[in-house]
């Protein structure tokens, strides 16, 4: 018993000691070859799907119609079904539509290819006025599996870049079978070009000439255009300043008369301003000094008025106050007054004379307020009597000038009269004068125009005789080079160039740590989910404590040891098992093999304290709660696609779920990569080995405080 209590392997041992018999230990075999059964079974049947793509059969139906180019036949439908033969990426069959169609639809192929009777003609219809895409027809079904479907249509690419070969290699076959014929007829061009240039050369001579004369003539014409323009503008202008003249004297002249009578009329309204203004002027200087005088008086009375009776603790007001406060004081100290008649007839009475007091002192202090305002404004004014004596001066004087005023508008209103009937003479000579130059201009500008028109279009017979002369002898050199530099070309340097020149470029695919088979890239996913539904499948044999173990004297620590460790040495083994099937029996082949045992251990003990501690503390909900998360895993763990491709739920909940980091681990140790994501991976399996043995050391320590209930069930 003391070796039971302080040893957890011996513990452990007793509890693997239960399965006894053929039975009990076959079911304890099943569970050990649980992973082995899930990851490697379904990686042998899905290791290499892509190295037997030549057993898949596809239908291919040949229609083509052979077509002629340049006098060569082109048999591109039959050199793409050869092509394709040679490619070998499928097992192309060659059949009729009959067969294809219920091929595809009874599964016997997964793929039909047909080529249309005009896959040539289109192919060559580039060379007429009438271009058209040749076309490929494929068709698949889905029923047969979408996988395969998926699979069959990358075929797409390939059949793409084998039709752009022979199609092309059919455009440098007639280009290259041409080169004789072309290079003649470059030869003769260039023959033709050169005597283009000859001819061309004698031409631009006499263009030069006709420039020379034709700019000489479009000078002249300018000078006269220039003149005439001069001439017109002047007696435009000139007759445009008559005829303005003319009509400003007019306004004058009816302005004159208007202000001739304005002025009479403003004279005799100054002189009735004066005749009016000049007593009042002069009784406002005689009795303004006395009414400057009182005012000053009366503002000092009203102030000093307002100083004795409105304001200071001297005022009536303040003295009413006083009154109304001694009797309210009085009938406090001899409530029985308050009845009395006379005492309430003196209180209101009192009341009303302060109220009364209050308004006069109000309105004196603004009277004095007035009254210093105004003396203000009658001392700022200064002596006013002088400025009446002034003004009364500036209206005579203002009288004497509206006279004189009157009289040079009616003397201006006369001279004006006579002068106008002459201005508009002169405005209707200068308008015939102006009408004869403008035409002089508008036919010297004609002629003008006319003369740069032709001195333009020779400057451009010029100009483009000595540009076609200089492209012709450009063209004569280029053709003469251009026929030099196409070779004659023997049959095979024919074929060399037209295979090369067809596919010109080669592109390579560099892969760094490479899975190369399918399989291999598949089981750091598998190898992931085998390892965790072991933790799910082991409780229907392991338990995942004991009482005993919960009753013993052992430390919390040691017991929740004790009790995961059949469930970790489980798992470990089995892990080990299905990794060694998967390397011997599939050739796995880790390119890290002592990572990847090490890697299988790690995870294979985390994802069995995980199990274990949802199943101490959750009991039978621990098997619902572990398929939940193996699904929420399956879909964001990044097994199969990358997290850039997942939905964002998925793609966010990937990041905090353990397979993605015992996927990638999985990765590294098979195919290689960097050793600090490894490191990291590594890092985080072993944290949560860690925290989930201590939740399952809190969860074993709140099970061993035990009720009356767990002692004896009927006390509970």
């Amino acid at each position: 018993m003391r070796d039971s209590a302080n040893n957890p392997l011996t513990l452990a041992r007793f509890e693997l000691k239960r399965f006894r018999g053929p039975l009990p230990r076959l079911a304890l075999g099943f569970i050990l070859l649980i992973p082995l059964l899930y990851g490697c079974i379904y990686l042998a049947g899905n290791w290499d799907p892509y190295g037997r793509l030549d057993r898949v059969p596809v239908a291919v139906v040949n229609h083509d119609v052979p077509a002629t180019a340049n006098g060569s036949p082109v048999t591109a439908g039959q050199d793409f079904v050869d092509s394709l033969h040679r490619a070998n990426t499928f097992d192309f069959v060659d059949t009729n539509d009959a067969d294809a169609a219920s091929g595809l639809s009874e599964g016997r192929y997964y793929l039909v290819i047909t080529v249309p009777d005009s896959f040539s003609t289109d192919l060559v219809s580039g060379q007429g006025t009438d271009p058209r895409r040749a076309q490929i027809m494929l068709q698949r079904n889905d029923a047969n599996g979408f996988v395969i479907g998926t699979i069959t249509n990358s075929a797409q690419n390939s059949i793409a870049r084998a039709i752009d070969e022979t199609a092309v290699r059919s455009y440098f076959e007639a280009v290259f079978a041409n080169l004789a014929t072309i290079r003649d007829g470059m030869t003769q061009a260039a023959d033709g070009a050169a005597q283009l240039d000859a001819g061309l050369v004698t031409a631009h001579d006499g263009s030069t000439q006709l420039r020379s004369g034709a700019a000489t003539a479009a000078t002249g014409a300018d000078s006269l255009a220039a003149g005439a323009t001069q001439v017109a503008g002047g007696s435009a202008t000139a007759r445009d300043g008559a005829t303005q003249l003319a009509s400003g004297l007019d306004r004058l002249d009816a302005g004159a008369g208007t202000l001739s009578a304005g002025a009479s009329q403003v004279a005799g309204g100054t002189q009735q301003l004066a005749d009016t203004l000049d007593p009042i002027l002069t009784l406002a200087a005689d009795k303004l000094p006395a009414v400057q005088d009182r005012v000053t008086r009366a503002s000092a009375t009203i102030a000093d008025v307002s100083a004795k009776l409105a304001t200071g603790s001297d005022s009536v007001s303040a003295h009413t106050s006083s009154a109304v406060s001694d009797l309210d004081a009085l009938l406090a100290d001899h409530p029985e007054l308050a009845s009395d008649p006379r005492v309430q007839r003196l209180q209101a009475s009192l009341e009303r004379a302060n109220t009364t007091a209050g308004t006069i002192s109000t309105d004196l202090t603004s009277a004095a307020a007035d009254a210093a305002a105004a003396h203000a404004a009658v001392q700022g004014a200064g002596d006013l009597s002088a400025k009446a004596s002034e003004a009364q001066a500036k209206i005579d004087q203002l009288n004497d000038g509206a006279h004189q005023v009157a009289a040079g508008a009616q003397q201006l209103d006369q001279g004006l009269g006579t002068a106008a009937p002459s201005a508009h003479t002169l405005a209707s000579g200068l308008g015939t004068l102006a009408t004869g130059a403008g035409q002089l201009r508008d036919g010297a500008t004609q002629l003008a125009a006319g003369n740069h028109q032709l001195a333009d279009g020779a400057a451009t017979l010029d100009d483009g005789l000595g540009q076609l002369a200089t492209g012709a002898h450009e063209l004569a050199t280029q053709l003469a080079e251009g026929a030099a530099r196409i070779p004659a070309l023997t049959p095979d340097q024919t074929a060399d160039a037209v295979q090369v020149l067809s596919a010109p470029v080669d592109v390579t695919m560099q892969v760094e740590n490479p899975a190369h088979v399918y399989g291999r890239g598949l089981a750091p996913m598998f190898f992931s989910i085998a390892l965790w539904v072991l933790g799910i499948s082991a409780f229907f044999l392991v338990r995942p404590i004991t009482g005993r173990v919960i009753a013993g004297r052992a430390g919390d620590l040691r017991i929740a040891i004790t009790a995961w460790l059949p469930l970790a040495g489980i798992s470990v083994l089995a892990g080990w098992l299905m990794l060694a099937a998967a390397w011997i029996g599939l050739g796995l082949d880790p390119v890290h093999p002592w990572l990847m045992i090490g890697m299988v251990t790690l995870i294979a003990l985390a994802f069995s304290s995980v199990a274990h501690l949802l199943r101490t503390s959750l009991g039978l909900v621990a098997t619902a709660a572990m398929l939940i998360v193996l699904i929420l895993q399956l879909s964001s763990s990044g097994g199969t696609y990358p997290p850039e491709l997942l939905p964002p739920f998925f793609a966010t909940i990937g990041h905090v779920m353990p397979m993605t980091y015992a996927i990638d681990a999985f990765r590294i140790c098979i195919s290689g990569g960097l050793m600090s994501k490894l490191a990291r991976d590594a890092a985080l399996m072993i944290a949560l080995l860690v925290s989930c043995v201590g939740l399952l050391v809190v969860v074993v320590h709140r099970r061993r405080q035990f009720t009356a209930k767990d002692l004896h069930p009927p006390l509970g």
